[in-house]
């Protein structure tokens, strides 16, 4: 009854009526219950084992799903330390390679970089140490570089007349290339080309009958192509000769080997050069040349020659390691010394104001047409052979014996680091006409820079290193304040006018620490290490003076727009307020220590004028025109050395000696953070169109930034594959994945 169906239940309900079953049969019954119960007792007891076998086996799968997590979770790990490693040895390669010069390597290492970070999982988990790393170090490197292009494998280098194109040769061939390194043309010729072995080339171009000549030793020819010069089979003399090979005429120039013939601009002159020291000036009026000008001076052969186009100047290189300036009537000019071994190639720029030299110490110099250096390009391995400049002057093209090319971009480079050869900056200003930037170097010189970052010289004014500098609104003057107890005032090419009566350098007079002119230019102030201000006339004489701040130092100065206040601010932790006749307007106590700097917002409505002050404890203290404070902003860890506004007023700028300099928006947000500088930033200065921001740094530099620039990661990509774009496309020497950096 157990096993069929529901007959053993109907008989227990009949087991419970009385007397129905007689006792044999309540027995059976019984039993058949208790087998029953034992059966079911079974059953449960295999459900709760195999409910403890899927148990089991659910929780083995868990564990086991997740170790399986965490190893690939440890594998992730593993590859983005591996690619962080990666990325952390190409950014050491950017900087190795930038500060040797090496500015085209510096860029492919940053798109390798960049490319790395282009990985699904490194956009997930970001490494945001490195990357701030990153955005620490490459804006620098970046915008800093001046090469753009390269050719390769090269062993003879001309340019074209225009400058547009350049000519180089190699073993059976010459070819001619576009400044962005595409193959313009090709001559390999076999039959005429088996002998093109030499160093040196020329190229003629005819345009009416678009033929070449092809040129080696020392030639030229004139800039329509219509005559050609070279060496004659004997090296001492000189073929000249009409572009349809007629009139073909020679005469002796030296007594030794020539070593660089030059025709000038209007064809009327050619110059020669030799081991014998010498140049030579020969006229040329349709008839043989025999008669010259001897132009002596250096000590060693003379290996290069190059004319101005205004044709007032001949520039001359020798082993003497010596550049030479010469008028067209052999007027020695200018010595210019500063190459450490043979200077190999000169090249004067088509505005006739720029001389470029190369030498065996490796470097391209960029001369000012007084001598003065404007600038040292390094990055050649070997020696510089030959130099030239573009039809605009902007691109310099050099080749060295290292078998390459470099095309170096001269303008608009969007970080200009004015280098001050370690001497400390403590001031920088611009010059109203947003064309010259002044410098404070070292012990009391003055470096005036063109808007380039080309050196235009340097003056030594004082004696002490220079703290405060300032040109007045309209351009005319400068007013300097040194360590030395000087105050100097200046015209604006940097002739003195006389020092201030008080600062003539005594021992016992004061020192200045602030300098500020009036918007119209006609009075300036001063304060000093005592407290004092003082007001000057445009001339130099004393107009007023009054203690602003006792017993402290006056830190900085700043008038109002429209000139009617002069806020001071001093170690006391104040800001005053002074009207015009040096009556106190207002005294604002600021909170956070000394004070390092003040500012007044150019705007023109007095109602929306902000001072702004630089503090000790780190910040920035806002106020109105009448005292009310407006906002703190939290700049900077340690004490802000200077504040700034841009000219129209809607960006402030501050730095501090964490080297940074930071943009603010005129509502207290940060806009950006320039880094870059390797000590504490004194001073900055916005350009007068506000496009430009400057730092002066103790680190010897002078850094000179757009201020639209993108520093982002994504920006600096965007900007380096346009800057040498033609050079990953053209280049040869590449391997297909640096050609793809860029895509």
């Amino acid at each position: 009854m157990v096993h069929r169906g529901g007959r053993l239940e109907d008989t227990e309900v009949l087991l419970q009526q009385p007397r129905f079953l007689n006792q044999k049969e309540a027995d059976y019954v019984n039993a058949c219950v208790g087998l029953r119960e034992s059966l079911r007792q079974k059953e449960l007891e295999q459900e709760r084992k195999a409910r403890k076998a899927a148990q089991r086996t659910a929780a083995g799968a868990v564990i086991a799903s997740i170790v399986m997590l965490v190893m690939g979770s440890f594998t992730v790990f593993q590859w983005r330390e591996a690619k962080i490693s990666q990325i952390r040895t190409l950014r050491q390669s950017t900087e190795l390679n930038w500060r040797s010069n090496q500015q085209i390597e510096a860029l492919l290492d940053f798109l390798r970089i960049a490319k790395l970070l282009d990985h699904k999982l490194l956009q997930l988990f970001k490494p945001q140490e490195e990357l701030e790393r990153l955005r620490e170090t490459l804006p620098k490197i970046v915008y800093s570089v001046q090469e753009f292009n390269r050719l390769d494998d090269v062993v003879g280098f001309q340019s074209t007349a225009d400058g547009e194109m350049i000519v180089t040769s190699y073993p059976g061939g010459i070819a001619v290339w576009q400044l962005d390194g595409k193959l313009e043309k090709e001559y390999n010729n076999e039959e005429d080309m088996d002998t093109l072995t030499q160093s040196e080339v020329n190229y003629c171009q005819i345009p009416e009958k678009n033929f070449v000549f092809v040129i080696f030793d020392a030639s030229d020819c004139t800039l329509d192509g219509k005559m050609f010069a070279r060496l004659d089979e004997d090296t001492r003399k000189v073929l000249i000769s009409n572009s349809d090979g007629t009139s073909q005429e020679v005469f002796q120039a030296h007594d030794n080997v020539i070593t660089a013939v030059r025709f000038s601009p209007d064809s009327k002159m050619i110059a020669t050069a030799s081991w014998d020291t010498t140049v030579k000036l020969w006229n040329l009026d349709g008839t043989l040349p025999t008669t010259s000008i001897r132009l002596e001076g250096h000590t060693e052969s003379v290996n290069a020659l190059d004319f101005s186009r205004d044709e007032e100047i001949i520039a001359s290189g020798s082993s003497d390691d010596t550049v030479k300036l010469w008028n067209r009537d052999g007027t020695l000019l200018k010595t210019i010394e500063g190459h450490q071994r043979e200077v190999w190639g000169v090249s004067i720029s088509p505005d006739s104001q720029v001389i470029a030299s190369g030498s065996s110490d490796d470097t391209v110099k960029l001369w000012n047409r007084d001598g003065t250096l404007r600038k040292t390009i390094q990055g050649h391995r070997d020696t510089v052979r030959e130099v030239r400049f573009n039809s605009d002057g902007d691109i310099l093209a050099s080749a060295t014996d290292d078998r390459t090319v470099k095309l170096w971009r001269l303008k608009d480079i969007p970080l200009t680091i004015l280098n001050h050869d370690s001497d400390k900056v403590y001031a920088v200003s611009f010059n109203p006409d947003g064309e010259t930037i002044a410098t404070t170097r070292g012990q009391g010189s003055v470096a005036f820079w063109d808007k380039h970052g080309m050196s235009l010289g340097t003056q030594k004014w004082q004696y002490g290193p220079i703290t405060a500098l300032e040109f007045s609104p309209d351009g005319t003057l400068i007013v300097s304040a040194a360590g030395d107890r000087t105050v100097r005032l200046s015209r604006a090419d940097g002739s003195g006018i006389k020092f201030l009566q008080g600062y003539t350098g005594e021992i016992t007079q004061k020192e200045v620490l602030a300098v500020s002119f009036s918007p119209d230019s006609q009075i300036f102030a001063t304060g000093n290490n005592q407290g004092e201000i003082e007001i000057w006339n445009r001339d130099g004489t004393l107009k007023q003076n009054f203690l602003g701040h006792k017993d402290s130092f006056v830190r900085g100065l700043s008038f109002s727009p429209d000139g009617q206040i002069l806020a001071s601010a001093s170690w006391d932790g104040t800001v005053k307020l002074w009207n015009r006749d040096g009556s106190l307007k207002e005294t604002i106590q600021a909170p956070g220590g000394g004070l390092f700097g003040v500012a007044f917002s150019p705007d023109k409505e007095p109602g929306q004028q902000i001072i702004a002050a630089a503090t000790q404890d780190g910040t920035v203290k806002l106020w109105d025109r009448d005292g009310t404070e407006l906002q703190t902003i939290k700049a900077h860890e340690t004490a802000v050395s200077a504040v700034v506004f841009s000219p129209d007023g809607q960006l402030i700028a501050t730095t501090s000696g964490d080297k940074k300099v930071k943009l603010w928006n005129r509502d207290g947000t940060l806009y950006k953070t320039f880094s870059g500088h390797d000590d504490r930033v004194k001073t900055l200065a916005f350009s007068p169109d506000g496009k430009r921001l400057a730092s002066a740094s103790l680190d010897g530099t002078v850094n000179v930034w757009n201020v639209d620039l993108d520093l982002d990661i994504e920006g600096l990509r965007n900007y380096s594959c346009i800057w040498i774009g033609d050079y990953l496309k053209n280049n040869s020497k590449l391997n297909d994945r640096d050609k793809k950096l860029c895509y």
